[in-house]
């Protein structure tokens, strides 16, 4: 039994580490192959990092109207990088003490949050992403407020960061408000939760 524990602490720390590695190379790698156009301008030339959103890189034809022949190096990257979080979800609890409804909630709403945002890239991509970005807040929210009542102060600051960006993209993207600044808010989403990923993977293999 011990070992499981071990081994299971172990993959939550290595897998979404992995995951999110695998995923920039991913991504940098689609980007390259992106024929160009954004939003605002359809006869940009290649992926602007500033200018583009990462569903842009999941479109089969784009802006320029070429064929993207990214797009299925950006579909792995989609689903690679939240099923690698599934772990990490799991343990996350182990790091606080609360009722054990609040562990549960965690440990149901994140996965079903990782497994809803692998969908992005199907037809299904407005309908995956509310969803999962209230499963995504659910257990978000849950994770912040046990980690506060255990005094992890650095990891409840460096969380509340991404929490706030993916809300506030989230925001832009429902209200259509700001979206020449949203692929810039979407990537410092991305970052700030890179970081949260490692400082917490990090805690577990610790603990």
């Amino acid at each position: 039994m011990k070992n499981i524990q071990q081994l299971t602490r172990v993959c939550a720390f290595w897998l979404p580490v992995a995951g999110g590695c695998a995923f920039i190379v991913l991504y940098l790698f689609a980007a390259s192959m992106y024929p160009g156009g954004t939003r605002v301008d359809h006869h940009t030339q290649g992926y602007s990092h500033m200018s583009n959103y990462w569903c842009d890189l999941l479109d089969s034809v784009s802006y320029s109207g070429d064929i993207n022949h990214g797009r299925p190096i950006a579909v792995l990257a989609t689903v690679i990088l939240p099923l690698s979080l599934v772990p990490l979800w799991l343990q996350v609890p182990l790091l606080f003490h609360a009722p054990s409804v609040a562990r549960s909630i965690v440990r149901i709403a994140g996965p079903v949050a990782m497994v809803l945002s692998t969908l992005v890239f199907t037809p299904m991509h407005d309908f995956a992403i509310n969803l999962a970005a209230l499963f995504g807040l659910v257990a978000f929210a849950t994770t912040i407020w046990g980690l506060a009542r255990m005094k992890r102060a650095a990891l409840v600051c460096i969380g509340l960061v991404p929490m706030l960006l993916g809300i506030t993209n989230y925001i832009m993207w429902q209200t259509g408000s700001f979206l020449n600044v949203m692929p810039m808010v979407q990537k410092a989403a991305y970052g700030s939760m890179f970081i949260w990923i490692i400082a917490v993977s990090r805690t577990i293999r610790q603990t």
